[in-house]
């Protein structure tokens, strides 16, 4: 090996190269019949690695308590807190029950030190927005209002 190349392996016999095609080709269908599929089983899944497709345009749910004098306060909490976890369920609203909707929106007022008392309704918005590709900031396009729940 004096000009630095990588040794040469030796052929492999027919036996070899045919029982090889075999296996990769065996492992590739797998793989492509989990992906079809959707099989979610170790160690072949079709588990994705992100939610969703990243866009400029996304849509985000607000879910504000409108006090007695009109003052509104955005219930969603920092990230990482209880409250965060339910954020979820916000879409359960829209199509709730009357006494659901109110069970929904009185946990979430709880949870965020609210009382029902001190609220005449909890609005849940749907907001619609562009980022810019060159600064990164979001610009609104559209609010609309989801729901309406008086606690």
């Amino acid at each position: 090996m004096a000009n630095g190349a990588p040794e040469q392996a030796l052929d492999a016999p027919p036996r070899e190269r045919r029982r090889a095609r075999v296996v990769t080709y065996a492992a590739v269908s797998v793989l492509l019949v989990a992906a079809l599929v959707q099989v979610d089983a170790w160690p072949v899944t079709a588990y994705r690695l992100f939610s969703n497709a990243r866009t400029a345009d996304g849509v985000s749910l607000t879910l504000w308590a409108e006090g007695l004098d009109g003052e509104r306060t955005d219930l969603r909490p920092p990230a990482g807190e209880v409250l965060g976890m339910t954020t979820h369920l916000y879409r359960q609203l829209e199509d709730a029950d009357p006494a659901h909707a109110r069970e929904l929106v009185g946990a979430w007022l709880e949870l965020a030190g609210v009382r029902p008392g001190d609220v005449s309704q909890v609005v849940l918005e749907r907001t619609t927005w562009r980022m810019d590709a060159e600064t990164r900031e979001k610009h609104e396009t559209g609010r609309a209002v989801v729901a309406v729940v008086r606690p």
